[in-house]
């Protein structure tokens, strides 16, 4: 099992380096702390999402943990939900959005490669959305398809397209898609 370190914050001596995180009952304690200091309804949108971005770059949970160690996973969103009692569920929501909906469908169905790039998204705290409703399927998102995605060899990068009759057919952006870097388009 791999040691995480917690990040050192200013309230901590520099003088002392943290002990790497060996037990399940460390990594709680710790992933406790974390979460208290960015989950606060206070926040705005973006300050918010630069809770979630520290989050992600503590490395205290990683975005395999889903398939590699999945009752730390499951833990860590139990744990995170108490505090939507106080907050709302808010910060709950872009948690799941992006470790579940977005990473999660990276890690189900994505390359090799793909699943490699979480770790930079992890380095660098980037923050992903899920994109599957289309305005005007809803939950039927998955009979009714109206975006045609093009691959741009050029660009390296794939081009989305409306191809129904109205505007219905734009993807939604659900969460933090507002903030986000990456999307899983579905």
């Amino acid at each position: 099992q791999q040691s995480i370190m917690p990040e050192i914050t200013r309230k901590q001596s520099t003088a002392v380096t943290p002990q790497p995180i060996e037990t399940e009952a460390e990594w709680e304690a710790a992933w406790l702390e974390a979460t208290q200091e960015c989950y606060d309804s206070t926040r705005t949108f973006r300050d918010s999402a630069a809770g979630l971005r520290q989050l992600i770059k503590s490395g205290l949970l990683t975005h395999t943990d889903l398939r590699d160690n999945p009752a730390r996973f499951f833990k860590a969103h139990r744990l995170l939900a108490r505090h939507a009692v106080k907050h709302g569920p808010g910060f709950w929501i872009r948690f799941t959005v992006h470790y579940n909906l977005c990473f999660g469908t990276v890690l189900a169905v994505g390359s090799p490669d793909q699943i490699e790039s979480m770790d930079v998204v992890q380095a660098h705290g980037l923050l992903g959305c899920f994109a599957l409703t289309e305005k005007l399927a809803g939950v039927q998102s998955g009979l009714i398809v109206n975006t045609k995605a093009e691959y741009d060899a050029e660009s390296e990068t794939f081009l989305l397209h409306n191809i129904g009759e109205s505007e219905g057919a734009y993807k939604n952006w659900i969460s933090q898609g507002f903030v986000a870097d990456k999307a899983v388009v579905l």
